[in-house]
């Protein structure tokens, strides 16, 4: 949820932070010390969590927990768990449930658009919210969710229903997770997230979370009815991966971490009886690389090419006609959420007889022959792709190329995906130039890259397994975004585009694009899912609870229909 960018705007505000502000923080976080506040302490009892989940005679028992797991990266998940040091994890959900070891998040991997996607059962920009940063060229603002400042407007950029909107006559509750328009109570640790962050005490701020079940549990025995739907956010994993690196050891801990809290709060509600009696779910949002290399992407384009860009940040306040007057001093302008992931909105250049005679106003789009002809205030044209894919801290570079097709360029190539009947049409891909941009032949069907059109789950199956898995599916939905940029630029890994932590997301690759997934409790058959997206847990969720799954859905249900 608190991404690089939000913890590199939180750093750069740390150090106007008033002095009573910061003597406020540290007094609030020695409050919140095991004795002061009674959350229990990192290493407590193996199988408690001291939650009282019980309740009275008669009550409704069914419903579902999830617990939301920021950053954990799928193979090293995996491998933890096979190797037995993720034991709870393997009792009270693998070896009970179904677990989906390569589940695909959304484009772009970020956390904020993959919440959206889990908690709506639609990609992100299919839900109404392209990307936590983007630019409204209509209305020229820039919106950004992402940070810790501005992360409780995230229920205002999508549209899509959530999970908790399915159950408006029972309890649901969100403890600690933004996305949650039409839950009963959002618990946010508002009064101890910020300065726990500041001062690096994430895993406090998980165990916060998951002791919101204290307040959860009266308010399920106030009504008699455990809580329909239940999400609990887990931050800390996410943030061991930017302070010291996927790679480290530390990040490990920190899933091992994860697993010791999970287990002890399923320890509680073994003891309650509900363990029988309730869904319980986990999945993550998004995946991790390793970033030792930070060039700065923007800075190129703008001083070395000559694209007179700027860098969005929110407009909150500013009048039209002052939006108007500073946007039409550029270009372009970039909303980079994410350090691996790099979009830019772009205005159409005007030509009359081949000659540039201006750039026009920002309704208008630039077409792909604009794209790799661009001008510059050089005085050349540039193909501006081209020049982006040629540094080596570019792999990929994506644009749309109609209202149903996108172009990718790679160091080895172009392909250009096309898609017809609607969002969920089948897509066909089309090798417009080098032998396997994509780097699939060894995986891929061949009659899959020679432009005959394949149903959408077929490109899941076929792909999974690839460094770029889903690619034409996730590029597709997010280009369908009303805010969707006109270019977006993928660094390969060990690098980011725009920061300095020692890991990153929000690109393309497999160690970022797929996380976790494992559901058990009642109506879920035992079983492993060989290839799965983070957009079918909430249909799954519904039919395990006996609800109907809407229609409009990305996610499918893995639950075999009868």
């Amino acid at each position: 949820m608190f991404s690089a960018g939000a913890v590199q705007r939180t750093k750069k505000h740390a150090i106007s932070w008033p002095v009573s502000l910061i003597a406020s923080a540290v007094l609030c976080l020695l409050w919140l010390m095991p004795s002061g506040c009674s959350v229990p302490a990192h290493d407590g009892a193996a199988d408690t969590f001291h939650l009282n989940f019980s309740l009275p005679a008669g009550s409704k028992t069914d419903g579902a927990i999830l617990f939301l797991l920021d950053g954990v990266q799928a193979q090293t998940f995996d491998q933890m768990l096979q190797a037995g040091e993720l034991p709870a994890i393997k009792k009270y959900f693998v070896d009970r449930g179904l677990y989906s070891p390569r589940t695909v998040t959304c484009n772009p991997s970020i956390s904020m658009s993959c919440f959206v996607g889990i908690l709506t059962g639609q990609y992100s920009s299919h839900a109404g919210m392209t990307a936590p940063k983007c630019f409204d060229r209509n209305q020229l603002m820039c919106f950004d969710v992402e940070t810790h400042f501005d992360k409780n407007k995230v229920d205002a950029l999508y549209t899509a229903p959530t999970i908790y909107e399915q159950f408006p006559d029972r309890l649901t509750f969100s403890l600690f997770c933004q996305v949650h328009r039409g839950a009963t109570k959002f618990f946010e640790n508002v009064l101890t997230a910020g300065p726990a962050i500041a001062f690096g005490m994430h895993n406090l701020i998980d165990r916060l979370s998951i002791y919101r079940f204290n307040q959860v549990n009266e308010f399920a025995r106030m009504y008699h009815q455990v809580p329909a739907f239940t999400t609990v956010y887990m931050l800390a994993v996410d943030f061991a991966a930017y302070d010291h690196g996927f790679s480290s050891p530390k990040y490990r801990q920190a899933i091992r971490d994860v697993d010791r809290h999970i287990g002890r709060v399923m320890g509680d509600i073994q003891r309650a009886g509900l363990l029988d009696k309730l869904v319980v779910a986990l999945v993550s949002d998004h995946g991790h690389v390793d970033t030792p290399r930070h060039p700065h992407l923007e800075s190129y384009v703008r001083d070395t090419l000559g694209v007179h860009i700027l860098t969005g940040e929110p407009d909150d306040g500013a009048h039209f006609e002052q939006r108007l007057a500073k946007y039409n001093r550029y270009v372009g302008v970039t909303c980079s959420g994410g350090n691996r992931y790099w979009p830019v909105y772009l205005r159409k250049p005007i030509r009359r007889e081949g000659k540039l005679v201006g750039m026009d106003n920002w309704l208008g789009t630039p077409t792909p022959e604009d794209l790799r002809q661009y001008p510059t205030d050089k005085g050349a044209d540039i193909d501006l792709p081209a020049e982006l894919v040629a540094q080596p801290y570019v792999e990929a570079v994506a644009y749309r190329a109609g209202p149903e097709a996108v172009r990718m360029l790679f160091k080895g190539g172009e392909v250009e995906f096309r898609r017809t009947g609607g969002r969920s049409g089948p897509i066909s891909c089309h090798v417009l130039s080098g032998d396997d941009p994509l780097k699939y032949r060894e995986h891929v069907p061949a009659e899959m890259l020679s432009g005959k059109p394949f149903e959408q789950r077929q490109w899941l199956d076929a792909t999974v397994g690839t460094i770029y898995p889903d690619l034409p599916v996730g590029v597709m939905a997010y280009f369908d975004g009303r805010l969707a940029p006109d270019l977006v630029a993928y660094p390969p890994p060990g690098w980011d585009l725009d920061g300095w932590w020692k890991s990153g997301h929000g690109g393309i690759r497999d160690v970022e694009m797929l996380v976790p997934m494992a559901i058990a409790g009642p109506n879920v058959p035992k079983g492993t899912v060989t290839a799965a997206r983070t957009v079918d847990l909430m249909p799954t969720l519904l039919q395990a609870l006996g609800k109907p799954i809407p229609s409009g859905l990305d996610g499918i249900s893995l639950i075999a229909q009868p």
